[in-house]
């Protein structure tokens, strides 16, 4: 039996392959994150630090703890805040992809927003369950060095920090941290300027899979991606 899984499920997928290898003969990734969990979590929340840092007081705090209020009016208070913010303060916009190497459409203007507004939702609706699931904040950027700002110096000391706990750390170590331990194919299929999850969590966990074929397709937005087929024999 093989498995594969798209949208947010690549996780699933490849944890799957590797915890049980006599139920599946391979497995097809076709979303991240799929290699470094804790990178991903740490990616999401480095985006909202240094975006608090170009744009204050456009999301109320806290990044690691966030109100019900912003949850409950994201979509016609919040989003529309971030859209005229970064429309209003373009070379802050530069600077926040810059420092934090999220991917845009070189040629198509509206990703910025599309990338923005993407990982901004997932620091929004998945932190409070992250803590819930994980029993702690997880979090960690006390010695994170963000460049690639006019002002670096200055980004290193405005830019908030925080402190993870050490029982959501040990969650996600136990239960969603992948290995690279194979022995069954699996196939990623990454998506080289997808906004939601740095590409080195995909490229990284293939680099440690013998059996592993890593795809890079040129593609943005994630969901342009409508089918794949694979004929196996």
């Amino acid at each position: 039996m093989s498995i594969w899984w798209g949208i947010g499920r690549g996780l699933i997928t490849t944890l799957a392959v590797e915890k049980y290898p006599d139920l599946f003969s391979g497995g097809l990734a076709l979303c991240g994150p799929i290699g470094d969990f804790r990178g991903q979590v740490d990616y999401w929340g480095d985006f909202r630090v240094v975006f608090d840092y170009f744009f204050p007081e456009v999301l109320p705090p806290s990044p690691v703890t966030i109100p019900s209020v912003v949850i409950e009016n994201w979509g016609n208070q919040y989003a529309p805040a971030i859209i005229q913010a970064i429309a209003l303060g373009p070379h802050a916009t530069e600077q926040l992809l810059s420092v934090t190497q999220a991917s845009v459409d070189p040629s198509d203007s509206a990703s910025i927003s599309e990338t923005v507004l993407g990982v901004l939702w997932y620091n929004v609706f998945a932190t409070n369950e992250a803590i819930i699931e994980l029993n702690g904040q997880p979090f960690d950027n006390r010695k994170r060095r963000y460049l690639g700002s006019d002002d670096d110096k200055a980004l290193k000391k405005g830019v908030e920090r925080f402190k993870a706990d050490r029982s959501a750390l040990a969650g996600i170590a136990t239960y969603y941290q992948t290995s690279g331990l194979l022995t069954k194919p699996w196939l990623p299929c990454t998506i080289r300027l997808i906004q939601l999850c740095p590409i080195g969590t995909k490229t990284s966990m293939a680099q440690r899979c013998l059996q592993a074929v890593l795809l890079l397709v040129r593609s943005y937005p994630y969901t342009q991606i409508r089918s794949l087929q694979l004929h196996c024999e």
